[in-house]
């Protein structure tokens, strides 16, 4: 049914909160308490009590959504106590965080007093390490190499490449 000017708009249709941001912060929140009870029960039953539990609830173990849920467990057990804390964060950021490139902004994350953290300033924060990790790259980069290829290229039966080692010329003062 195309929507009109008359109609009534979806927040009060269904009794919303008409803060789109309100309900992203409890779904968030929502998902970290399924993520720290899931992780609870992970670590403190056998797997066959676990993969039961997970079948009573109907969950699939070893679904995509378990995995999600037990990485932002692992990776936020320093908000295990304020999971509120990050209730401002999408899931989507949150697993972003939990890559190897952006763990380290986990730790920062914990300096922020409850309400204070915002996405866009998680976004920003990501943004920083980002470039970060760009200049580290473009430095080792720039660093010169002493291998060089040979003009056999790699060998197919062994694939490792042919390579010598060639030192750069060093030039003595000319003293006289």
């Amino acid at each position: 049914m195309p929507a009109t000017i008359t109609s009534i708009p979806y927040s009060q249709k269904h009794q919303l909160n008409p803060n789109p941001t309100a309900h992203i912060e409890t779904s968030s929140l929502e998902y970290l308490h399924v993520a720290f009870l899931l992780y609870e029960y992970k670590t403190t039953y056998s797997k066959k009590e676990y993969r039961t539990l997970l079948d009573t609830y109907g969950w699939d173990k070893g679904s995509c959504e378990e995995k999600r849920a037990l990485k932002i467990a692992e990776n936020f057990q320093e908000f295990l106590t304020c999971p509120q804390h990050l209730a401002p964060i999408p899931v989507t950021i949150l697993l972003r965080l939990c890559s190897l490139q952006y763990k380290s902004i986990i730790s920062q994350l914990q300096d922020y007093p409850i309400g204070g953290l915002t996405c866009e300033l998680v976004l920003e924060l990501i943004e920083e390490r980002k470039a970060l990790l760009k200049t580290q790259k473009q430095e080792q980069q720039k660093q010169i190499s002493i291998w060089r290829r040979t003009p056999k290229g790699v060998r197919p039966w062994r694939w490792r490449s042919h390579r010598y080692c060639q030192f750069p010329p060093q030039w003595e003062e000319d003293i006289g």
